[in-house]
């Protein structure tokens, strides 16, 4: 072998090496920059986000889950038509990942598309059948449908594999509400107050469904916790008001009914039948 060819064959070599050794570099430096936009994420810099796995793609364009997490950002910024993008790319590049058509189905969840969202949970729990979020989405997207028996059974799935899910508790217990079964929707919404103390839509909602059993003390203790949690919704003032007054406490029921007119934004039945009560109430 000649020297030339030899040199050729050292040149060769080296070039290969040093663009091995671009391609592992880009490779590490887009694993950074999705690390980095998943972070920014939970600190909710969503633009930040979006900086950063636009950065990732760039650097690495075949990698399925940058897309799925680039979707992501995109449908809390509601760039909604580019999160589909994105989630449809990620499982082009990986048809078996479980989290894009999660998170596909998320998307069309949020424009409201249901079917679509369901089958997209289908196909995720098809691929991962321990996956609590997916059945938990999935019971959404078939009470949103009306069928509150799917639902069920799919929270009831949620609940099997992750008992420390409040809001799969909670859900249950709407759609059993839904359903007829005021005790049962209780019992969950205990359960869900119970795993995360600082739920307000558990307290409000166990609070009407006490309201509607006669449970008067149980609920003007839920309403009065749902207010120390959310001071500003305005429904609730109304509520406890029409239970202190079957309480007897017509003093608490004025001021509710009061604070409830100063704060509400809307004048519909309930605000019409607030201001009479009032009027009726004021010596």
């Amino acid at each position: 072998m000649s020297r030339v060819i030899k040199r050729l064959i050292i040149l060769s070599s080296v070039g290969l090496l040093a663009a091995c050794a671009l391609t592992m570099n880009a490779s590490k430096r887009a694993e950074s920059f999705r690390m980095q936009g998943g972070a920014l994420i939970e600190s909710g810099d969503v633009q930040g986000a979006l900086d950063a796995f636009n950065r990732a793609i760039e650097l690495d364009s075949e990698v399925a889950v940058a897309y799925a997490s680039r979707g992501n950002v995109h449908r809390a910024m509601r760039n909604f038509q580019a999160a589909i993008a994105d989630h449809t790319r990620a499982i082009e590049l990986d048809p078996n990942l479980a989290i894009a058509y999660f998170e596909l189905g998320n998307t069309h969840g949020a424009l409201g598309d249901l079917e679509a969202a369901r089958a997209n949970y289908n196909r995720a729990i098809e691929l991962d059948p321990a996956f609590p979020p997916a059945y938990y989405h999935r019971g959404n997207a078939s009470g949103g449908l009306g069928d509150l028996e799917a639902a069920i059974s799919d929270y009831n799935r949620a609940i099997e594999l992750d008992p420390a899910f409040p809001r799969a508790y909670y859900d249950r217990g709407n759609a059993s509400w839904g359903l007829g079964d005021l005790e049962a929707a209780i019992s969950d919404y205990n359960r869900a107050v119970e795993l995360d103390p600082s739920f307000p839509r558990a307290y409000y909602d166990r609070g009407n469904a006490n309201s509607v059993l006669g449970n008067l003390e149980a609920a003007l203790a839920d309403y009065t916790r749902f207010i120390e949690l959310e001071p500003v919704f305005a429904p609730t003032y109304y509520h406890r008001a029409k239970v202190r007054e079957k309480l007897g406490d017509v003093e608490g029921a004025l001021a509710d009914y009061q604070h409830f007119m100063a704060i509400t934004p809307i004048d519909d039945e309930l605000s019409g039948d607030a201001r009479q009560r009032i009027e009726e109430m004021t010596p």
